[in-house]
């Protein structure tokens, strides 16, 4: 069992590369970047607090049942994405094979999403 101490500030790998996007693009994904935290609530809780007023939608994403990444959609460029791979503990566990991601409670306010999977000891 993890004995790790919440809640606790946990980084993330996101876009290297911002001359890769258009130069309005590139901008907001600085913006974003500057404004993002993503912390764990527990063991099975994350909380992603952004700049509400760039990002429209985050969308969870299981990539091949071994990496989580969370997608930022923002507001005005509703084609355009920015992943982020926060560091969990679930990729270590055998958490996409118990369906514990598709079974999320998500809890939303101005800024700040709230994502809880079931625990990872059930």
């Amino acid at each position: 069992m993890n004995m790790e101490k919440y809640p606790k500030q946990i980084s993330y790998d996101g876009p290297r590369n911002l001359g890769g996007f258009y130069t309005e693009f590139h901008d907001l994904v600085r913006k974003v970047m500057i404004g993002l935290k993503f912390t764990m609530l527990a063991e099975n809780i994350i909380q992603v607090e952004y700049p509400a007023d760039l990002v429209w939608q985050i969308r969870t994403v299981n990539v091949d049942d071994t990496i989580y990444r969370l997608d930022f959609l923002l507001k005005g460029h509703e084609e355009d994405r920015i992943a982020f791979f926060p560091y969990v503990y679930w990729n270590r566990k055998n958490f996409f094979k118990k369906g514990r991601f598709y079974n999320s409670k998500r809890t939303t306010s101005d800024g700040k999403i709230v994502i809880e999977y079931p625990k990872l000891e059930d």
